[in-house]
């Protein structure tokens, strides 16, 4: 669900906005369509005030085998109700993975330089 403009000035166009619960679930394919797996969570830099990483989850049944990976926001691009992400499967297999009872709260900076590398993404922070 997309949000109308907030705050613009007569005639100009605002910001886009959206729910943070309208991504979860869509899915995330490569350049390809092929299908890489889907949101299941948002991951929120509070003291930036900005979306840091978008959770993908691949494989498993009923969370079990579940693979997630942190896919830095910025690397993800819309795609109509899905988003695109530049990485092939076999590409995602060696990136930087974690599950739901092994998240660390605040991940040290060589974590979060090491998976916008291999997404080959701009770190949002700088």
């Amino acid at each position: 669900m997309e949000v109308g403009s907030a705050g613009s000035a007569e005639g100009a166009s605002g910001p886009r906005l959206s729910t943070a619960t309208s991504f979860y679930a869509r899915v995330i394919v490569d350049s390809d369509g092929e299908v890489l797996g889907s949101i299941s969570d948002l991951i929120l830099d509070l003291e930036r005030g900005c979306v840091a990483y978008a959770v993908l989850s691949t494989g498993g049944f009923m969370g079990m085998g579940e693979r997630m990976f942190a896919v830095p926001w910025r690397a993800l691009r819309p795609a109509g109700q899905k988003f695109a992400l530049d990485c092939k499967r076999a590409e995602l297999e060696t990136a930087p993975a974690f599950d739901r009872d092994h998240w660390q709260q605040a991940p040290a900076y060589w974590w979060h330089e090491r998976v916008h590398a291999h997404y080959h993404s701009r770190p949002y922070w700088k």
